[in-house]
């Protein structure tokens, strides 16, 4: 019982809207949030770009001697 629960969790958990990084940097900008919730389709080179961002965050935190 407990697994068939459990199993139910993850699937509603991945079930679930997702809030990409792109959208999220524009959270302090409610126009330019809406808009990207609305019509992702006119920003899609965003999520490239926070990717690229993220990594070379990862890179300076866990390799900041290369």
């Amino acid at each position: 019982m407990l697994e068939k629960e459990s199993s139910e969790k993850i699937h509603n958990y991945y079930k679930s809207p997702r809030i990409s990084n792109s959208l999220l940097s524009s959270v302090n900008n409610p126009r330019l949030f809406r808009l990207k919730r609305d019509k992702p389709e006119l920003f899609e080179g965003d999520d490239r770009t926070a990717l690229r961002i993220g990594s070379a965050v990862d890179c300076l935190l866990t390799s900041p001697e290369r």
